[in-house]
């Protein structure tokens, strides 16, 4: 400790920073100097001390304390890199993992360009771009956004260090450090629980191969996790299809809300766990890394939203009175699809936006392919307000048997595409909501009463009395029957006119029933006790007869007469008595 504290105070006193460090020290709130170049790169020295510091404690008493302690000083450094070309998912963890690349860096230049930074001012008049003597890494004026006036390590600065640090790391140490090459250390630094074990057991290639510029025995670990993570969600998952079998649609979907919520659990717990114990820092797997986790969690909040909006949904479903349940079921599950998809579609977009995938500028991007896009769902969207339009009207309801055009039906479903009815034979047909929009429908069973009509013929031998005996008969019976409305004039049952074979009678009621089922049973009764009361009227229902009239034309047969008499030959029978013809006009 003594050793590593003379060679800390070596390096502060070399770089003049021993005042600056004090400061900083008893005030760890106050804001960093960015105010030039020279400050900004005298500020990344002041927090390199401060890490080194609380790195050297750290290995001699390994804490989550002095873990949070480091971190936190590493993040306080991780400020003075302009990172706003990165993703904001990963900005923060590779601009952390970029302090141990910029201090070795900064380590091995040669001293002289190293004072001649730290004492470098504005006076030289570097404009918006000041380099580092004799390299390639600048630090920049920021002109907008939060960090607007401030001197930052530029974003191309930062996207280069791994290039710059492979070509310095093999020079040896120009100024005094507790650590030889802090990017591996910072690497391979961990929590508690994991640091004795993977500092000191494992073999050396397994410490020091990288793979993604993540140390070998990091990313399988963090592989693992995520392995068991999604072991963790398949049995679950597998568990609620056997719990959810028996429930309620609302409670089905209310259990089946605990698979989002635990996929995001474990998805918080692995990002912490990593973050507190394993400790990933910087490199393409981390960022690969902190991008899954960001995007599961979105994943997982659209999965949520999905359950919750149809959760609603059938919760309205539920309350909804009776007489409205059939109709309100397709409404409010129409609805709570578009919200849904709705809710889902930003959560993603938000998502993706967050780990660097411009998703808005894609679709906005599309051109004449979404102008393509939009004219191939223009169907679509005419069956999606078709299909709000039945809703708003109500021509019809889910189980309504109806007529449309030739075909008719009985309602199964109202998408928000096309609606579904089931024919006479069975058929199943899929019609789509514009053109159920757009043509006359008949809704049987939205009728208040069905129509008993029906004429009948009695034959023409039906005398007057019989006649008006039956009509009276024929009123009494439909009066009588307790489903027949007794309105003003009805039931009726009147003379109508004369057929070529039968008399007509009309027989008209109004049968309070709006269940087709029961009205034809009430019909056949009706129909059956006519037939009874024409019997006993001493009459019957006449059919459609033809009489066909046989008579002798004179002159056609005589004609015929004379020409057989002339050919000789004789139209009567051999056998036939009749009396002579005669010979001659005279006697004739």
């Amino acid at each position: 400790m003594v050793v590593r504290a003379v060679l800390l105070l070596t390096v502060a006193l070399g770089l003049d920073l021993v005042a600056a460090d004090g400061a900083q020290a008893g005030r760890p709130l106050a804001p960093l100097e960015v105010s030039s170049p020279s400050a900004t790169l005298r500020s990344f020295l002041e927090q390199a001390g401060e890490i080194e510091s609380a790195y050297l404690v750290y290995q001699e008493n390994p804490t989550h304390e002095g873990a949070r302690v480091f971190e936190s000083r590493v993040a306080r450094a991780a400020a003075l890199f302009d990172g706003s070309e990165l993703p904001r998912a990963v900005r923060s963890d590779v601009a952390s993992a970029s302090f141990g690349l910029l201090y070795d860096i900064l380590l091995r230049l040669p001293p002289d360009d190293l004072r001649a930074a730290l004492y470098a001012g504005l006076e030289e008049d570097a404009g918006d771009v000041w380099r580092v003597p004799h390299t390639e890494m600048a630090i920049v004026l920021i002109r907008e956004g939060e960090h607007a006036g401030n001197w930052l390590f530029s974003a191309r600065t930062l996207r280069r260090l791994p290039e710059f640090h492979r070509t310095i790391i093999d020079f040896p140490l120009q100024q005094p450090s507790a650590v030889e090459n802090w990017h591996l250390a910072q690497s391979n630094l961990s929590g508690p629980w994991f640091y004795q074990t993977f500092t000191e057991l494992p073999p050396v290639w397994l410490r020091q191969t990288t793979w993604l510029e993540t140390p070998l025995w990091k990313l399988l670990l963090t592989l693992f996790l995520w392995l068991m993570t999604a072991l963790v969600m398949l049995f679950w998952l597998q568990i609620l299809s056997r719990l959810t079998s028996s429930h309620n649609h609302p409670a089905r979907i209310l259990t089946s809300l605990t698979a989002p919520v635990l996929l995001a659990f474990m998805t918080f717990w692995v990002r912490h766990f990593t973050a507190l114990e394993i400790n990933l820092s910087g490199g393409a797997f981390v960022r690969a890394e902190r991008s899954l986790t960001l995007l599961v969690l979105y994943l997982a909040a659209a999965w949520a939203a999905w359950l919750i909006i149809r959760l609603i949904s059938e919760v309205f479903i539920v309350i909804s009175s009776e007489a409205e349940r059939a109709y309100n079921a397709n409404l409010f599950r129409m609805v709570g699809r578009l919200l849904a998809i709705i809710a889902v579609a930003f959560l993603v977009i938000a998502g993706l936006n967050e780990i660097g995938v411009p998703a808005l500028g894609v679709f906005a991007g599309l051109g004449f392919g979404g102008f393509a896009l939009a004219l191939a769902g223009k169907s679509t969207v005419e069956n999606l307000f078709g299909g709000l339009t039945l809703f708003a009207d109500k021509p019809f309801r889910v189980g309504d048997f109806i007529n449309y055009e030739e075909e008719a039906g009985i309602v199964e479903n109202i998408g928000p595409r096309s609606s579904r009815l089931r024919g006479r034979d069975g058929t199943l047909t899929t019609v789509p909501n514009t053109e159920l929009v757009s043509v006359r429908i008949k809704n049987y069973t939205a009728r208040s009463k069905c129509q008993f009509l029906h004429t009948l013929g009695v034959r023409y031998e039906t005398t007057p009395d019989q006649l008006k005996w039956l009509l009276h008969e024929i009123r009494q019976t439909l009066t009588l029957h307790p489903l027949v409305d007794e309105s003003p004039g009805m039931p009726r049952v009147r003379l109508v006119g004369f057929g070529e074979s039968a008399i007509h009678i009309e027989a008209r009621a109004d049968v309070m029933t709006t269940s087709y089922g029961e009205f034809l049973e009430i019909q056949q009764d009706l129909l059956l006790s006519i037939m009874r009361l024409v019997d006993r009227a001493g009459s019957r229902l006449a059919t459609r007869t033809h009489t066909v009239m046989l008579a002798t034309d004179v002159g056609i047969d005589s004609e015929s007469q004379r020409l057989a008499d002339r050919a000789g030959r004789s139209l009567r029978p051999e056998n036939a008595q009749y009396p002579d013809e005669p010979d001659g006009p005279e006697e004739r």
